[in-house]
């Protein structure tokens, strides 16, 4: 058990943890971590972990301790300063937003600045050379819930990226995070303008096609065995003006029982997932 446990509410890593966790998303470049696969996530992605507050019970839990002694490491190896230091349970609760707190929380330093968007484009390029381009469009995707479900499933289904347009919840967003499982860390993702997303998709000749209730298409009718980008709009309006223009084709997902529509994560995980069932139909991809 660690020598020194920090209890008061004054203390100022403490008193960090906290704003942090108010602001969560709006303090750039640092992330509040409060579970430990979303701290174990952030380690293997090479995040670094400035800060890592933890209990006394965690830290003697053999996972905890191993999972602590690699953040120690990746710190040291790195030549990074870290505080990792011991909490009471009490101050603990203070700085998690869950009902039961796992024991850790961390600070990750994680800037997505403008040279991100060159990483994001690089990293799609050099995807290319080996599959088609497979971008996913959150746009203006207001539920955190669900932009963390759609990260979660483009991750799972191969995408090489995807892009947030404004009006969407920061990605950032605890929530978001705790949704996406670690996808977030794991899947390259930029936010554009719709303007920048249409040039950019001009310039790479990747056609997009939006997800909307009375589609031009049905979804299985599309080819989405070449380059694609598939787009869910926001859950009460849809998809925006500016997106329903530069698509190539907006798509329908057909419902029976007199529903509506469905969940944009729903909506989105469905296209992405024909995406796949095409690809690996064509032997683009393994079964």
């Amino acid at each position: 058990m660690p020598a020194e446990v920090i209890t008061s509410r004054a203390n100022p890593l403490v008193r960090k943890v906290r704003r942090l966790r108010q602001g969560q998303g709006r303090e750039p470049g640092l992330l509040l971590l409060d579970s430990p696969h979303l701290v174990e996530e952030a380690l293997v992605a090479g995040i670094p972990l400035p800060v890592i507050l933890f209990t006394p019970a965690f830290s003697m839990r053999p996972a905890g301790r191993e999972l602590l002694e690699r953040c120690r490491q990746a710190a040291e190896s790195g030549g990074l300063a870290q505080e990792l230091r011991a909490v009471s349970p009490e101050i603990m609760r203070e700085l998690v937003t869950t009902e039961t707190p796992a024991g850790v929380v961390a600070v990750a330093r994680w800037d997505q600045d403008e040279a991100g968007r060159e990483r994001f484009w690089s990293t799609v390029k050099e995807h290319s050379a080996d599959e088609p381009p497979f971008l996913v469009v959150a746009d203006a995707i207001q539920d955190p819930g669900n932009l963390g479900t759609i990260f979660r499933t483009a991750a799972a289904a191969g995408a090489q990226g995807v892009v947030v347009t404004p009006g969407t919840v920061a990605p950032t967003n605890l929530k978001v995070l705790r949704a996406s499982a670690g996808a977030l860390f794991r899947l390259p993702w930029v936010k554009l303008r719709p303007e920048e997303l249409e040039s950019a998709l001009q310039r790479l000749d990747i056609p997009l096609y939006v997800a909307e209730s009375h589609g031009e298409l049905v979804y299985d009718e599309v080819d989405w065995t070449g380059p694609v980008a598939v787009a869910a709009g926001n859950e009460g309006q849809g998809p925006s003006e500016a997106l329903r223009r530069m698509a190539r084709a907006t798509v329908a997902i057909p419902l029976a029982n007199q529903v509506e529509s469905l969940n944009a994560a729903v909506a989105a995980a469905i296209l992405m997932y024909e995406v796949v069932r095409q690809r690996r139909q064509r032997g683009q991809l393994p079964r």
